[in-house]
């Protein structure tokens, strides 16, 4: 099996009384994540800037993995630190088949509300 994923999280936070340093520790965290991921080239994730307009965006994309189950661990930790993170994952399987072409019905799209990831049908 070959999966292929895209993605973003907007890193957001529902702590009125958060300050700017309360935020920068919480990027660092984020990105110390980033580091702790298996190291390949078949993952791309990207933490926008902090000069970008707010919320910054984890970015997500990856190809020919065969498990999933670390980018939405990472999601979910990423959420576990900005509780009102918000953002999608498309998974597309090729069924073993690399010769095959994103098909709606191969690709399968979570939702991260809530801090939960959750397969929109």
């Amino acid at each position: 099996m070959s999966l292929e994923y895209y993605g973003w999280i907007a890193l957001a936070s529902s702590h009125h009384n958060w300050t700017d340093s309360d935020f920068a520790d919480g990027f660092a965290r984020v990105e110390r994540l980033i580091a702790q991921f298996p190291a390949n080239n078949r993952h791309d994730l990207f933490l926008t800037d902090a000069d970008s307009l707010l919320p910054r965006t984890l970015w997500l994309k990856g190809f020919d993995i065969n498990d999933i189950a670390p980018v939405f661990q990472l999601a979910s930790d990423a959420a576990n630190i900005f509780d009102a993170a918000y953002g999608q994952i498309q998974v597309f399987n090729d069924q073993g088949d690399p010769s095959r072409k994103w098909d709606h019905n191969d690709i399968k799209t979570y939702a991260l509300i809530n801090q939960q990831l959750i397969e929109k049908l």
